[in-house]
Protein backbone atom coordinates (compact mmCIF):
# COMPACT_ATOMS: atom_id res chain seq x y z
CA UNK A 1 0.00 0.00 0.00
CA UNK A 2 1.47 3.47 -0.75
CA UNK A 3 2.21 5.51 1.81
CA UNK A 4 2.93 9.55 1.54
CA UNK A 5 5.43 12.22 2.59
CA UNK A 6 4.31 15.29 2.24
CA UNK A 7 6.78 18.43 1.75
CA UNK A 8 5.22 21.53 2.12
CA UNK A 9 6.41 25.29 1.51
CA UNK A 10 7.01 27.18 4.67
CA UNK A 11 3.66 28.41 6.56
CA UNK A 12 1.72 26.47 4.56
CA UNK A 13 -0.33 25.12 6.87
CA UNK A 14 0.86 21.13 7.20
CA UNK A 15 0.18 20.73 11.06
CA UNK A 16 -3.52 22.31 10.78
CA UNK A 17 -4.03 19.77 7.63
CA UNK A 18 -2.83 16.76 8.99
CA UNK A 19 -4.48 17.42 12.29
CA UNK A 20 -7.79 18.00 10.50
CA UNK A 21 -7.42 14.24 8.78
CA UNK A 22 -6.70 12.93 11.89
CA UNK A 23 -9.94 14.60 13.40
CA UNK A 24 -11.96 13.64 10.51
CA UNK A 25 -10.60 9.99 10.52
CA UNK A 26 -11.57 10.15 14.51
CA UNK A 27 -15.39 11.48 13.71
CA UNK A 28 -15.54 8.58 10.76
CA UNK A 29 -15.64 11.28 7.99
CA UNK A 30 -12.47 9.74 6.21
CA UNK A 31 -11.08 6.50 6.18
CA UNK A 32 -13.77 5.03 8.99
CA UNK A 33 -12.40 1.85 9.38
CA UNK A 34 -8.83 3.56 10.59
CA UNK A 35 -7.44 4.81 14.10
CA UNK A 36 -5.80 8.00 13.68
CA UNK A 37 -2.31 8.46 15.47
CA UNK A 38 -1.19 11.95 15.54
CA UNK A 39 2.49 12.48 16.27
CA UNK A 40 3.87 16.11 16.21
CA UNK A 41 7.56 15.14 16.46
CA UNK A 42 8.95 17.92 18.29
CA UNK A 43 6.18 17.13 21.11
CA UNK A 44 8.21 13.99 21.61
CA UNK A 45 11.08 15.29 21.06
CA UNK A 46 10.44 17.40 24.37
CA UNK A 47 9.12 14.17 26.02
CA UNK A 48 10.88 13.22 29.31
CA UNK A 49 11.49 9.85 30.26
CA UNK A 50 10.50 8.37 26.98
CA UNK A 51 12.84 6.13 25.04
CA UNK A 52 11.43 5.42 22.17
CA UNK A 53 8.43 6.67 19.61
CA UNK A 54 7.03 3.22 19.78
CA UNK A 55 7.26 3.93 23.82
CA UNK A 56 5.55 7.51 22.80
CA UNK A 57 2.78 5.70 20.70
CA UNK A 58 2.11 3.21 23.61
CA UNK A 59 1.69 5.88 25.84
CA UNK A 60 -0.83 7.63 23.86
CA UNK A 61 -3.00 4.66 23.29
CA UNK A 62 -2.66 3.83 27.34
CA UNK A 63 -3.97 7.42 27.68
CA UNK A 64 -6.85 6.23 26.33
CA UNK A 65 -7.10 3.06 27.85
CA UNK A 66 -6.30 0.84 25.34
CA UNK A 67 -4.40 -2.52 26.36
CA UNK A 68 -1.02 -3.15 24.29
CA UNK A 69 -2.95 -6.49 22.98
CA UNK A 70 -5.75 -4.50 21.61
CA UNK A 71 -3.21 -1.55 20.38
CA UNK A 72 -1.27 -4.36 18.21
CA UNK A 73 -4.29 -5.88 16.89
CA UNK A 74 -4.88 -2.76 15.00
CA UNK A 75 -1.51 -2.22 13.90
CA UNK A 76 -1.33 -5.64 12.54
CA UNK A 77 -4.42 -5.79 11.10
CA UNK A 78 -3.30 -2.77 8.94
CA UNK A 79 -6.13 -0.68 10.61
CA UNK A 80 -3.66 2.40 12.14
CA UNK A 81 -3.41 5.57 10.49
CA UNK A 82 -0.21 7.48 11.70
CA UNK A 83 0.52 11.00 10.98
CA UNK A 84 4.11 12.07 11.98
CA UNK A 85 4.13 15.73 11.48
CA UNK A 86 7.19 17.90 11.17
CA UNK A 87 9.73 15.58 10.67
CA UNK A 88 11.96 18.77 9.76
CA UNK A 89 11.95 19.39 13.68
CA UNK A 90 13.95 17.63 14.88
CA UNK A 91 17.00 17.96 16.46
CA UNK A 92 20.14 17.45 14.38
CA UNK A 93 21.26 15.13 17.27
CA UNK A 94 18.04 13.05 16.94
CA UNK A 95 17.37 13.27 13.10
CA UNK A 96 19.01 9.69 12.39
CA UNK A 97 17.61 8.00 15.60
CA UNK A 98 13.85 9.40 14.47
CA UNK A 99 14.22 8.65 10.74
CA UNK A 100 15.18 4.68 11.69
CA UNK A 101 12.51 4.48 14.52
CA UNK A 102 9.50 5.84 11.88
CA UNK A 103 11.41 3.51 8.96
CA UNK A 104 11.01 0.43 11.52
CA UNK A 105 7.13 1.11 11.89
CA UNK A 106 6.80 1.55 8.57
CA UNK A 107 8.57 -1.86 7.76
CA UNK A 108 6.98 -3.94 10.62
CA UNK A 109 2.90 -2.34 9.60
CA UNK A 110 3.44 -2.12 5.65
CA UNK A 111 -0.28 -2.52 5.78
CA UNK A 112 -1.28 0.65 7.54
CA UNK A 113 -1.13 3.65 6.34
CA UNK A 114 1.09 6.46 7.40
CA UNK A 115 1.57 10.50 6.70
CA UNK A 116 4.92 12.42 6.88
CA UNK A 117 5.38 15.97 6.76
CA UNK A 118 8.48 17.88 6.70
CA UNK A 119 9.62 21.02 4.87
CA UNK A 120 12.79 19.51 3.83
CA UNK A 121 11.81 16.25 2.73
CA UNK A 122 15.76 15.75 1.40
CA UNK A 123 16.63 15.50 5.55
CA UNK A 124 14.54 12.24 5.53
CA UNK A 125 14.80 9.62 2.91
CA UNK A 126 12.17 7.31 3.92
CA UNK A 127 12.11 4.08 2.09
CA UNK A 128 8.21 2.62 0.41
CA UNK A 129 6.86 6.15 0.89
CA UNK A 130 5.20 7.83 -2.18
CA UNK A 131 6.88 12.09 -1.75
CA UNK A 132 4.57 15.06 -2.37
CA UNK A 133 4.98 18.56 -2.64
CA UNK A 134 2.17 20.39 -1.13
CA UNK A 135 1.86 23.83 -2.25
CA UNK A 136 -0.40 27.11 -0.31
CA UNK A 137 -3.05 28.42 -1.12
CA UNK A 138 -3.86 28.77 -4.83
CA UNK A 139 -7.88 28.71 -5.16
CA UNK A 140 -9.35 32.21 -5.44
CA UNK A 141 -12.06 29.95 -2.90
CA UNK A 142 -10.09 29.31 0.09
CA UNK A 143 -8.35 32.89 0.97
CA UNK A 144 -11.71 34.65 1.05
CA UNK A 145 -12.90 32.19 3.13
CA UNK A 146 -9.67 32.02 5.41
CA UNK A 147 -10.22 35.87 5.32
CA UNK A 148 -13.78 35.87 6.38
CA UNK A 149 -13.94 33.38 8.93
CA UNK A 150 -10.97 35.14 10.70
CA UNK A 151 -13.05 38.32 10.79
CA UNK A 152 -16.20 36.30 11.93
CA UNK A 153 -14.09 34.46 14.68
CA UNK A 154 -12.87 37.92 16.17
CA UNK A 155 -16.65 39.34 16.44
CA UNK A 156 -15.76 41.16 13.52
CA UNK A 157 -18.68 42.35 10.46
CA UNK A 158 -18.66 40.42 7.59
CA UNK A 159 -17.69 44.11 5.61
CA UNK A 160 -14.74 43.98 7.55
CA UNK A 161 -13.33 40.93 5.52
CA UNK A 162 -14.74 42.06 2.23
CA UNK A 163 -13.17 45.52 2.75
CA UNK A 164 -9.72 43.57 3.34
CA UNK A 165 -9.95 41.49 0.24
CA UNK A 166 -10.56 44.23 -1.56
CA UNK A 167 -7.61 46.52 -0.56
CA UNK A 168 -4.98 43.36 -0.75
CA UNK A 169 -6.07 42.72 -4.60
CA UNK A 170 -5.42 46.19 -5.27
CA UNK A 171 -2.69 46.79 -7.74
CA UNK A 172 -1.31 49.09 -4.70
CA UNK A 173 -0.13 46.13 -2.71
CA UNK A 174 0.90 43.54 -5.33
CA UNK A 175 4.05 42.82 -3.38
CA UNK A 176 2.74 41.69 -0.43
CA UNK A 177 -0.45 39.67 -1.87
CA UNK A 178 1.36 36.47 -2.42
CA UNK A 179 1.82 36.04 1.54
CA UNK A 180 -1.37 35.15 1.06
CA UNK A 181 -1.08 31.71 -0.06
CA UNK A 182 0.32 30.19 3.25
CA UNK A 183 -1.99 30.43 6.58
CA UNK A 184 0.34 31.35 8.94
CA UNK A 185 1.36 34.57 7.01
CA UNK A 186 -2.68 35.22 5.88
CA UNK A 187 -3.14 35.46 9.66
CA UNK A 188 -0.45 38.06 9.86
CA UNK A 189 -2.55 39.91 7.16
CA UNK A 190 -5.93 39.89 8.76
CA UNK A 191 -4.26 40.86 11.59
CA UNK A 192 -2.29 43.22 10.89
CA UNK A 193 -5.45 45.02 9.05
CA UNK A 194 -7.55 44.56 12.18
CA UNK A 195 -5.34 46.76 13.86
CA UNK A 196 -4.26 49.61 11.13
CA UNK A 197 -7.02 49.65 8.49
CA UNK A 198 -4.00 48.87 6.10
CA UNK A 199 -0.75 47.21 4.93
CA UNK A 200 2.67 47.64 4.36
CA UNK A 201 3.54 47.51 0.80
CA UNK A 202 6.60 45.12 1.89
CA UNK A 203 6.65 41.22 3.22
CA UNK A 204 8.48 42.02 6.06
CA UNK A 205 6.62 45.29 6.83
CA UNK A 206 3.36 42.34 7.40
CA UNK A 207 6.05 40.67 9.79
CA UNK A 208 6.93 43.42 11.72
CA UNK A 209 3.37 45.28 12.13
CA UNK A 210 1.88 41.57 12.38
CA UNK A 211 3.75 40.51 15.20
CA UNK A 212 4.17 44.15 16.99
CA UNK A 213 0.09 43.49 17.41
CA UNK A 214 1.30 40.50 19.04
CA UNK A 215 3.57 41.74 21.50
CA UNK A 216 1.60 44.33 22.24
CA UNK A 217 -0.75 41.95 23.70
CA UNK A 218 1.86 40.72 26.05
CA UNK A 219 2.18 43.93 27.77
CA UNK A 220 1.37 43.29 31.34
CA UNK A 221 -2.42 44.63 33.09
CA UNK A 222 -2.34 46.48 36.09
CA UNK A 223 -3.02 43.35 38.03
CA UNK A 224 -0.25 40.87 36.27
CA UNK A 225 2.21 39.37 38.38
CA UNK A 226 4.81 41.29 36.54
CA UNK A 227 3.21 44.61 36.28
CA UNK A 228 5.86 46.54 38.74
CA UNK A 229 9.38 44.77 36.66
CA UNK A 230 9.98 47.80 34.12
CA UNK A 231 10.61 47.97 30.69
CA UNK A 232 8.27 44.74 29.84
CA UNK A 233 7.07 46.27 26.66
CA UNK A 234 6.14 45.98 22.94
CA UNK A 235 9.98 46.69 22.43
CA UNK A 236 11.41 44.33 24.77
CA UNK A 237 8.86 41.38 24.33
CA UNK A 238 10.28 41.38 20.42
CA UNK A 239 14.03 42.27 21.61
CA UNK A 240 13.55 39.47 24.10
CA UNK A 241 12.21 37.24 21.02
CA UNK A 242 15.13 37.98 18.31
CA UNK A 243 17.59 36.84 20.94
CA UNK A 244 15.97 33.61 21.62
CA UNK A 245 15.12 33.19 18.04
CA UNK A 246 18.84 33.90 16.91
CA UNK A 247 20.61 32.07 19.48
CA UNK A 248 18.78 28.78 18.77
CA UNK A 249 18.75 29.12 14.96
CA UNK A 250 22.37 30.30 14.70
CA UNK A 251 24.55 29.29 17.63
CA UNK A 252 22.71 26.01 17.97
CA UNK A 253 22.31 24.78 14.68
CA UNK A 254 18.55 25.42 13.62
CA UNK A 255 17.37 24.42 17.17
CA UNK A 256 13.39 25.00 17.64
CA UNK A 257 13.34 23.16 20.77
CA UNK A 258 14.35 25.25 23.49
CA UNK A 259 15.47 24.02 27.14
CA UNK A 260 13.03 26.54 29.46
CA UNK A 261 15.85 27.05 31.64
CA UNK A 262 18.23 28.13 28.90
CA UNK A 263 15.80 30.47 28.03
CA UNK A 264 15.22 32.31 31.11
CA UNK A 265 18.61 32.91 31.35
CA UNK A 266 18.56 34.80 28.17
CA UNK A 267 15.58 37.28 29.79
CA UNK A 268 17.76 37.51 32.40
CA UNK A 269 20.82 38.61 30.27
CA UNK A 270 18.75 40.94 28.26
CA UNK A 271 17.58 42.79 31.32
CA UNK A 272 20.93 42.55 33.24
CA UNK A 273 22.45 44.13 29.68
CA UNK A 274 20.06 46.72 28.29
CA UNK A 275 18.44 47.93 31.64
CA UNK A 276 21.07 46.91 33.84
CA UNK A 277 18.66 44.79 36.32
CA UNK A 278 19.64 42.10 38.75
CA UNK A 279 19.06 38.93 36.95
CA UNK A 280 18.02 37.50 40.38
CA UNK A 281 15.23 40.64 40.52
CA UNK A 282 13.80 39.24 37.07
CA UNK A 283 11.78 36.08 37.22
CA UNK A 284 12.13 34.36 33.80
CA UNK A 285 10.07 31.87 33.88
CA UNK A 286 7.17 34.18 34.97
CA UNK A 287 7.69 36.44 31.74
CA UNK A 288 8.26 33.69 29.27
CA UNK A 289 4.73 32.11 30.89
CA UNK A 290 3.20 35.44 30.47
CA UNK A 291 3.94 35.82 26.72
CA UNK A 292 2.97 32.55 26.21
CA UNK A 293 -0.42 33.16 27.33
CA UNK A 294 -1.28 36.34 25.74
CA UNK A 295 0.65 36.46 22.28
CA UNK A 296 1.20 32.86 21.65
CA UNK A 297 3.95 33.21 19.90
CA UNK A 298 6.13 31.07 22.50
CA UNK A 299 4.55 27.90 23.70
CA UNK A 300 5.62 24.93 26.37
CA UNK A 301 6.10 21.39 25.81
CA UNK A 302 5.29 20.22 29.14
CA UNK A 303 7.85 22.14 32.11
CA UNK A 304 11.29 21.43 30.62
CA UNK A 305 10.81 22.71 27.02
CA UNK A 306 9.28 25.53 24.90
CA UNK A 307 9.45 26.72 21.35
CA UNK A 308 8.05 29.77 19.13
CA UNK A 309 4.63 28.33 17.64
CA UNK A 310 5.42 28.92 14.17
CA UNK A 311 8.66 28.39 12.34
CA UNK A 312 8.00 30.93 10.73
CA UNK A 313 8.35 33.37 13.91
CA UNK A 314 11.39 31.72 15.06
CA UNK A 315 13.38 32.68 10.81
CA UNK A 316 11.77 36.38 10.95
CA UNK A 317 13.06 37.31 14.48
CA UNK A 318 16.45 35.86 13.16
CA UNK A 319 16.86 37.49 10.21
CA UNK A 320 15.98 40.87 12.27
CA UNK A 321 18.29 40.32 14.53
CA UNK A 322 21.00 39.73 12.15
CA UNK A 323 19.80 42.99 10.00
CA UNK A 324 19.65 45.14 13.67
CA UNK A 325 23.21 43.98 14.72
CA UNK A 326 25.00 44.38 11.65
CA UNK A 327 25.55 40.67 11.07
CA UNK A 328 23.79 40.08 8.20
CA UNK A 329 26.84 38.89 6.03
CA UNK A 330 27.07 35.98 8.35
CA UNK A 331 24.59 33.95 5.86
CA UNK A 332 26.94 33.43 3.45
CA UNK A 333 27.58 30.53 4.91
CA UNK A 334 24.48 29.43 5.02
CA UNK A 335 23.41 29.64 1.34
CA UNK A 336 23.29 26.05 0.43
CA UNK A 337 21.43 24.88 3.88
CA UNK A 338 17.69 24.62 2.92
CA UNK A 339 16.30 25.33 6.58
CA UNK A 340 17.87 29.08 6.15
CA UNK A 341 16.45 29.87 2.68
CA UNK A 342 13.42 31.83 4.31
CA UNK A 343 15.65 33.71 6.61
CA UNK A 344 18.22 34.60 3.99
CA UNK A 345 15.20 35.72 2.09
CA UNK A 346 13.61 37.98 4.81
CA UNK A 347 17.06 39.21 5.56
CA UNK A 348 17.38 40.16 1.94
CA UNK A 349 14.28 42.41 2.29
CA UNK A 350 15.74 44.13 5.76
CA UNK A 351 18.83 45.29 4.40
CA UNK A 352 18.48 49.04 4.54
CA UNK A 353 19.04 50.27 0.57
CA UNK A 354 22.63 51.80 0.98
CA UNK A 355 23.93 48.32 1.94
CA UNK A 356 22.22 46.30 -0.15
CA UNK A 357 24.52 46.39 -3.41
CA UNK A 358 27.59 45.12 -1.29
CA UNK A 359 25.90 42.83 0.62
CA UNK A 360 24.75 41.32 -2.68
CA UNK A 361 28.33 41.60 -4.29
CA UNK A 362 28.98 39.33 -1.45
CA UNK A 363 26.42 37.07 -2.72
CA UNK A 364 27.09 36.65 -5.55
CA UNK A 365 31.02 36.04 -4.60
CA UNK A 366 30.00 33.22 -2.41
CA UNK A 367 27.69 31.86 -4.88
CA UNK A 368 30.97 31.38 -7.27
CA UNK A 369 33.33 29.76 -4.36
CA UNK A 370 31.15 26.97 -4.87
CA UNK A 371 32.90 25.79 -8.50
CA UNK A 372 35.76 28.37 -8.35
CA UNK A 373 39.13 26.16 -7.95
CA UNK A 374 37.54 23.30 -9.88
CA UNK A 375 38.83 23.56 -13.56
CA UNK A 376 35.65 21.13 -14.95
CA UNK A 377 32.79 23.16 -13.65
CA UNK A 378 34.66 26.57 -13.98
CA UNK A 379 34.88 25.10 -18.08
CA UNK A 380 31.63 23.83 -17.85
CA UNK A 381 29.93 27.94 -17.23
CA UNK A 382 32.31 29.14 -19.44
CA UNK A 383 30.73 27.20 -22.29
CA UNK A 384 27.57 28.43 -21.09
CA UNK A 385 28.18 31.63 -21.09
CA UNK A 386 29.50 31.74 -24.03
CA UNK A 387 26.89 29.27 -25.92
CA UNK A 388 24.21 31.14 -24.57
CA UNK A 389 25.89 34.59 -26.13
CA UNK A 390 25.97 33.29 -29.65
CA UNK A 391 22.28 32.10 -29.25
CA UNK A 392 20.59 34.90 -27.84
CA UNK A 393 22.19 37.56 -30.30
CA UNK A 394 19.66 37.48 -32.54
CA UNK A 395 16.92 38.10 -29.75
CA UNK A 396 18.71 40.24 -27.82
CA UNK A 397 16.20 42.84 -28.07
CA UNK A 398 13.09 41.09 -27.80
CA UNK A 399 12.64 40.12 -24.06
CA UNK A 400 14.73 41.63 -20.74
CA UNK A 401 17.72 39.17 -19.36
CA UNK A 402 16.81 36.51 -22.29
CA UNK A 403 20.65 35.37 -22.06
CA UNK A 404 20.13 34.43 -18.89
CA UNK A 405 17.35 32.61 -19.39
CA UNK A 406 19.05 30.98 -21.80
CA UNK A 407 22.11 29.93 -19.89
CA UNK A 408 19.61 28.48 -17.65
CA UNK A 409 18.17 27.02 -20.57
CA UNK A 410 21.53 25.20 -21.05
CA UNK A 411 22.50 24.46 -17.41
CA UNK A 412 19.01 22.41 -17.11
CA UNK A 413 19.50 20.46 -20.21
CA UNK A 414 22.92 19.34 -19.70
CA UNK A 415 22.25 18.02 -16.11
CA UNK A 416 18.75 16.51 -17.22
CA UNK A 417 16.66 15.43 -19.71
CA UNK A 418 14.76 18.72 -21.35
CA UNK A 419 11.28 17.99 -21.62
CA UNK A 420 8.52 20.54 -22.13
CA UNK A 421 5.97 21.91 -19.59
CA UNK A 422 2.73 23.29 -20.96
CA UNK A 423 1.60 25.16 -17.67
CA UNK A 424 4.01 27.49 -16.14
CA UNK A 425 2.59 30.30 -13.59
CA UNK A 426 3.29 33.71 -15.27
CA UNK A 427 5.89 35.53 -13.03
CA UNK A 428 5.06 37.94 -10.75
CA UNK A 429 8.81 39.38 -10.61
CA UNK A 430 10.40 41.85 -12.44
CA UNK A 431 13.08 38.46 -13.43
CA UNK A 432 12.39 35.06 -12.34
CA UNK A 433 14.87 32.79 -12.80
CA UNK A 434 13.00 29.08 -13.37
CA UNK A 435 13.51 26.50 -11.75
CA UNK A 436 15.98 23.54 -12.75
CA UNK A 437 13.03 21.62 -14.65
CA UNK A 438 11.77 24.19 -16.24
CA UNK A 439 14.31 26.01 -17.47
CA UNK A 440 14.59 24.20 -21.11
CA UNK A 441 10.30 25.23 -21.17
CA UNK A 442 10.67 29.06 -20.92
CA UNK A 443 13.39 29.72 -24.24
CA UNK A 444 12.58 28.12 -27.55
CA UNK A 445 13.84 29.07 -30.84
CA UNK A 446 15.22 26.58 -33.92
CA UNK A 447 19.02 26.42 -32.49
CA UNK A 448 17.45 25.51 -28.99
CA UNK A 449 15.15 22.89 -30.38
CA UNK A 450 17.84 21.14 -32.24
CA UNK A 451 20.44 20.97 -29.57
CA UNK A 452 17.23 19.57 -26.99
CA UNK A 453 17.11 16.44 -29.10
CA UNK A 454 21.20 16.16 -28.57
CA UNK A 455 20.63 16.58 -25.07
CA UNK A 456 17.61 14.32 -24.64
CA UNK A 457 19.94 12.00 -26.37
CA UNK A 458 22.77 12.11 -24.61
CA UNK A 459 20.60 11.48 -21.38
CA UNK A 460 18.23 8.69 -23.27
CA UNK A 461 21.66 6.79 -22.97
CA UNK A 462 21.63 6.70 -19.06
CA UNK A 463 18.09 4.80 -19.41
CA UNK A 464 17.95 1.43 -19.87
CA UNK A 465 13.90 1.29 -20.83
CA UNK A 466 14.66 4.06 -23.77
CA UNK A 467 16.01 2.58 -27.08
CA UNK A 468 12.98 3.29 -29.36
CA UNK A 469 13.10 7.28 -28.08
CA UNK A 470 16.92 7.14 -28.34
CA UNK A 471 16.40 6.42 -32.31
CA UNK A 472 13.20 8.74 -32.98
CA UNK A 473 15.55 11.71 -31.70
CA UNK A 474 18.67 10.84 -33.77
CA UNK A 475 16.15 11.10 -36.48
CA UNK A 476 15.17 14.51 -35.37
CA UNK A 477 18.52 15.52 -35.47
CA UNK A 478 19.05 14.97 -38.89
CA UNK A 479 16.60 17.12 -39.71
CA UNK A 480 17.89 19.66 -37.58
CA UNK A 481 20.96 19.53 -39.03
CA UNK A 482 19.87 19.77 -42.62
CA UNK A 483 17.56 22.59 -41.27
CA UNK A 484 20.95 24.53 -40.52
CA UNK A 485 22.74 23.79 -43.66
CA UNK A 486 25.09 21.73 -41.85
CA UNK A 487 25.93 19.05 -44.00
CA UNK A 488 28.46 17.63 -42.37
CA UNK A 489 26.64 17.26 -39.50
CA UNK A 490 24.14 15.60 -40.90
CA UNK A 491 26.12 13.19 -42.77
CA UNK A 492 27.76 12.05 -39.44
CA UNK A 493 23.85 11.66 -37.51
CA UNK A 494 22.84 9.31 -40.88
CA UNK A 495 26.05 7.73 -40.43
CA UNK A 496 24.83 6.75 -36.76
CA UNK A 497 21.59 5.47 -38.12
CA UNK A 498 23.01 2.84 -40.31
CA UNK A 499 25.64 1.93 -37.53
CA UNK A 500 22.19 1.19 -35.10
CA UNK A 501 20.43 -0.90 -37.83
CA UNK A 502 24.00 -2.85 -38.63
CA UNK A 503 24.40 -3.21 -34.56
CA UNK A 504 20.24 -4.40 -34.06
CA UNK A 505 20.98 -6.93 -36.46
CA UNK A 506 23.70 -9.12 -34.37
CA UNK A 507 20.97 -9.33 -31.55
CA UNK A 508 18.17 -10.52 -30.81
CA UNK A 509 16.13 -7.84 -29.64
CA UNK A 510 16.62 -3.81 -29.45
CA UNK A 511 16.76 -4.53 -25.49
CA UNK A 512 19.52 -6.38 -25.36
CA UNK A 513 21.03 -4.01 -28.51
CA UNK A 514 20.48 -1.30 -26.12
CA UNK A 515 21.49 -2.60 -23.40
CA UNK A 516 25.32 -3.55 -24.80
CA UNK A 517 25.41 -1.01 -26.63
CA UNK A 518 24.17 2.32 -25.03
CA UNK A 519 27.11 3.42 -23.13
CA UNK A 520 29.22 3.62 -26.35
CA UNK A 521 26.09 5.78 -27.99
CA UNK A 522 26.73 8.37 -24.60
CA UNK A 523 30.55 8.67 -25.57
CA UNK A 524 29.52 9.90 -29.66
CA UNK A 525 27.00 11.97 -28.50
CA UNK A 526 29.57 13.60 -25.97
CA UNK A 527 31.89 14.09 -28.18
CA UNK A 528 29.09 15.69 -31.00
CA UNK A 529 28.63 18.32 -27.78
CA UNK A 530 32.29 18.94 -27.73
CA UNK A 531 32.61 19.43 -31.27
CA UNK A 532 29.61 21.61 -30.47
CA UNK A 533 31.38 23.83 -27.87
CA UNK A 534 28.28 23.18 -25.87
CA UNK A 535 28.46 22.32 -22.40
CA UNK A 536 27.84 18.67 -21.35
CA UNK A 537 28.41 16.50 -17.93
CA UNK A 538 30.23 13.88 -19.47
CA UNK A 539 32.97 13.12 -17.66
CA UNK A 540 31.87 14.43 -14.32
CA UNK A 541 31.83 12.59 -11.01
CA UNK A 542 28.31 12.82 -8.86
CA UNK A 543 30.24 14.94 -6.40
CA UNK A 544 30.93 17.73 -9.28
CA UNK A 545 27.34 17.07 -10.53
CA UNK A 546 25.61 17.53 -7.17
CA UNK A 547 27.92 21.06 -6.74
CA UNK A 548 26.35 22.06 -10.21
CA UNK A 549 22.85 21.25 -8.76
CA UNK A 550 23.58 23.32 -5.47
CA UNK A 551 25.11 26.42 -7.52
CA UNK A 552 21.96 26.48 -9.43
CA UNK A 553 19.92 26.20 -6.81
CA UNK A 554 21.17 29.19 -4.69
CA UNK A 555 21.66 31.15 -8.10
CA UNK A 556 17.56 30.43 -7.94
CA UNK A 557 17.67 31.81 -4.02
CA UNK A 558 19.68 34.66 -5.17
CA UNK A 559 17.01 35.86 -7.93
CA UNK A 560 14.05 35.56 -5.42
CA UNK A 561 16.42 37.54 -2.71
CA UNK A 562 16.98 40.60 -5.43
CA UNK A 563 13.50 40.76 -6.12
CA UNK A 564 12.61 41.22 -2.44
CA UNK A 565 15.40 44.24 -1.63
CA UNK A 566 15.77 47.51 -1.73
CA UNK A 567 18.22 47.15 -4.92
CA UNK A 568 18.23 50.09 -7.26
CA UNK A 569 16.88 48.88 -10.91
CA UNK A 570 20.96 49.67 -12.17
CA UNK A 571 22.08 47.30 -9.78
CA UNK A 572 19.27 44.91 -10.48
CA UNK A 573 20.15 44.32 -13.89
CA UNK A 574 23.52 44.08 -13.38
CA UNK A 575 22.97 41.43 -10.80
CA UNK A 576 20.67 39.37 -12.84
CA UNK A 577 23.06 39.66 -16.19
CA UNK A 578 25.70 37.60 -13.37
CA UNK A 579 24.12 34.52 -13.06
CA UNK A 580 24.86 31.74 -14.01
CA UNK A 581 28.63 32.93 -14.99
CA UNK A 582 31.48 33.36 -12.65
CA UNK A 583 32.17 37.04 -12.05
CA UNK A 584 34.52 36.02 -8.92
CA UNK A 585 37.13 34.02 -10.30
CA UNK A 586 40.31 33.07 -8.50
CA UNK A 587 43.46 34.46 -9.63
CA UNK A 588 44.31 32.10 -11.64
CA UNK A 589 41.02 30.98 -14.00
CA UNK A 590 41.67 34.02 -16.31
CA UNK A 591 40.69 34.12 -19.86
CA UNK A 592 43.14 31.98 -20.62
CA UNK A 593 41.62 28.90 -19.04
CA UNK A 594 41.01 25.80 -20.72
CA UNK A 595 37.56 25.28 -21.40
CA UNK A 596 38.41 21.32 -21.60
CA UNK A 597 36.20 19.15 -19.01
Amino acid sequence: MPQNFSVWRTGSGKSSYVQSIALRCRDGEILRDYVPIFVEIRHYCASVGVATLRTFIEDIFSDWDVSPQDMEDVFSTGKALFLFDGLDETPDAKRQTIQFMIQEILSDYPECRFICTSRLGALFPLRGVQKAVISPFYSNRQIPEFVHRWFAYYGNKPASGTAMLEKLYSAQYKGIRELARRPVLLNLLCLTYDHNGDFPTQRVGVFASGLSALARQSQPETNSTIANLPYFRERDIKNILARIASYYFIHLKEQILFAVRDVERIIQDYYNEVHSINPDAVDGNVILRDIEQFNGLLVRWGEMYCSFSHLTYQEYFTAEHLVRTNRFMDIFQYLSDRRWSFVIELVSELIPPQLSWDFFLGFKKTIDSYVNGDMKLVGFLKKIDRTATFVSYPNQNERPHIQVLIRAWYFASALEPPESVTTINTPTQRFDLPDLSLAPSLVENDILRGHKEIYRAYHYCTMAEQPTKFERTIQRLQEFFQLMGDIQKREVVDGWLHLVREQQAKYENNDDWWEAQRHRWQDRIAQLLSTLGLPYIHGLNQEQIKCLQTYYRITKLLSICINRSNLSIDGFDEMVDAMLRITHPLPDQGLGLSDSI
